[in-house]
């Protein structure tokens, strides 16, 4: 009896150490945490667990953690694959913060202990450096990139994800936006011990938006059938600031310090890339229809991204604006549009068109209308940062209107687009700040918030050597655009829409002083169809009317060239 009675104890034992081995498991911390939605005072925190559980966040100011706020606990279930976000409330400004996960009421102790620093009050003028970049794809023969071990050593605020994290297309199914398991596992693999990112999101926040192959696959837009499951996927598995418009897409800004950040979605509300060109004839023809919008032909709930961002903009305190573009943004790419036109026709391959209609170059219409509302409101310090291209570079504004700054190869290898437009006397036309030439390295792009000894923002792109590739320095100049405002004076030349029904549009040209100006209008193949004027005219304003019902339907622009500087508007015709 006493052997039976020992047999039945013995087996109880080992069912309750099997129970209690299972349950710790289940509790064990997978990835994480992730910080997100950084404010002055608040932040989002992203973990898994490797099954169902329960857990809260302590925060403390010193890393032993000997003073702890807890969260309230949140648990972990099966639908959300174990991930689970837990939001910090009432924190302070520009403070330093120690986080810890409790899981199933035990403190899990990370080495090093995991921390990031809440921003500065908006508004208020602070010295800081953030990073940005895109195209991180971690395949089985791919060399891991430097660049997140470099960022470390600068100490970032924060840093931005711009788009293609990783590749799910390609690295989890073609079709990973069809279920919710697939989506999950793509943002899984984003959060994975590679190339040092891991280790720099430790101590780091960031912040992020998709491109097309995390969104749902090469070149995708509003249109393709899984686009409501990618927006959904996004909020369900990224520690994400407040959205807008949350059916709407993923675009959002924040604030820190004296800097705003207007973070595009431009693939959930944009239009089918392949409308900007045809095959007429047997020759490719480009000839965007009116109407092509990246950021609002999908409207969904209350607001389109195009009315919010304009509307954020106008009313932006900040001294900086920073706008994170996942394609190319810089207007001065449609110079080269004759040269890749001819390459299609003469090859009868319209690949080239197909990847440039992709970018802001397909979407002509709405670059326009946005920078003419930025100059028309005179809203100062816009600068894009840009992705997608897997190369670096850079321009002042001369011919990308405002400063941009591209990082496209955190991991992914030099594209060399930079390199082949220098190799064909472009370069200087299009990025006159410089760029990353035939090599092989990575790169990210390093923006530096200066207060002293004057208001500025550096540019740099670096490379995974810690070479700067490029840079250039922006000082600041919303003094010099409010007094030039109030004293109603012009250094340059300028021409702006004035106005604009359905049959005239009237353009505003301003000059310093009086001098010859010959004005014309050509269509969308730079071909003359009317001319305006010509002549000497006087200083400061002077309007000239076009009538829309005398042209075709079409895409134009009209052209003032004054000695050797020459100035552009596009307008539509819509008949």
């Amino acid at each position: 009896m006493w052997i039976l009675l020992f047999n039945v104890m013995r087996g109880l034992l080992f069912l309750f150490l099997v129970v209690s081995v299972s349950t710790a498991a289940a509790q064990q911390l997978l990835r994480g945490p992730i910080v997100g939605a950084v404010t002055d005072r608040s932040a989002r925190i992203l973990l898994q667990l490797n099954g169902p559980g329960e857990v809260l966040i302590e925060v403390s100011e010193t890393p032993d953690f000997s003073t702890v706020t807890k969260t309230s606990s949140v648990h972990a279930d099966n639908g959300s694959g174990h991930f689970v976000r837990i939001d910090l409330e009432g924190l302070l400004p520009s403070t330093h913060y120690f986080l810890r996960p409790v899981i199933g009421g035990t403190p899990v102790s990370l080495t090093p202990v995991r921390s990031f620093r809440t921003f500065a009050e908006a508004g208020q003028d602070v010295p800081f450096t953030f990073h940005f970049g895109s195209c991180s794809r971690y395949d089985a023969g791919t060399r891991a990139s430097k660049v997140f071990r470099l960022m470390q050593e600068d100490d970032p605020l924060f840093f931005l994800h711009i788009g293609d994290w990783d590749y799910p297309d390609y690295e989890v199914s073609q079709y990973f936006t069809d279920h919710d398991s697939t989506i999950a596992k793509a943002y899984e693999r984003k959060y994975l011990t590679r190339g040092g990112l891991d280790t720099l999101l430790m101590n780091c926040p960031v912040d992020y938006v998709y491109d097309d192959h995390d969104y749902i696959g090469n070149n995708a837009d509003g249109t393709w059938r899984t686009r409501d499951n990618a927006v959904a996927g996004y909020q369900k598995y990224f520690p994400h600031y407040r959205l807008p418009n949350p059916s709407g897409g993923i675009w959002h800004k924040f604030s820190a310090g004296n800097v705003d950040v207007f973070m595009l979605d431009l693939r959930s509300a944009r239009s089918v890339d392949t409308f900007a060109y045809q095959f007429n004839d047997g020759q490719y023809v480009w000839d965007a229809k009116p109407g092509q919008s990246m950021l609002r032909s999908v409207v969904k709930g209350k607001e389109d991204q195009l009315s919010w961002f304009l509307k954020e903009l106008k009313a932006s305190k900040a001294r900086w604006k920073f706008v994170m573009s996942s394609v190319i943004w810089n207007p001065a790419n449609r110079k080269h549009l004759p040269l890749l036109l001819a390459q299609a026709n003469a090859t009868k391959n319209s690949s080239t068109l197909r990847t440039v209609s992709d970018t802001w170059m397909g979407f002509a219409e709405e670059q326009d209308s946005i920078i003419a509302f930025i100059k028309r409101e005179g809203i100062t310090n816009v600068i894009f940062c840009s992705g997608d291209v897997h190369t670096a570079m850079m321009d002042d504004g001369t011919n990308s209107v405002f400063p941009e700054i591209v990082s496209a190869n955190l991991q992914n290898y030099n594209s060399n687009v930079y390199g082949t437009l220098k190799g064909l006397g472009l370069a200087e036309q299009i990025w006159n700040r410089g760029g990353q030439v035939k090599d092989t390295l990575r790169t990210y792009g390093r923006i530096t918030i200066r207060t002293a000894p004057k208001h500025a923002a550096l540019l740099e792109i670096v490379d995974e050597l810690g070479k700067i590739v490029a840079s250039y320095e922006v000082v600041d100049s919303s003094l010099t655009a409010k007094v030039t405002r109030m004293e109603k004076t012009v250094s340059l030349p300028q021409l702006e829409i004035f106005s604009e029904d359905r049959k005239t549009i009237t353009f505003t040209l301003s000059l310093p002083a009086s001098i010859d100006v010959h004005a014309y209008v050509v269509d969308s193949m730079g071909k003359l169809v009317a001319e305006v004027l010509r002549g000497s005219l006087p200083a400061g304003e002077t309007n000239f009317p076009i009538r829309k019902g005398q042209l075709p339907s079409g895409s134009y622009h009209v052209v003032v060239e004054i000695n050797k500087q020459r100035l552009e508007q596009r307008f539509v015709v819509v008949k």
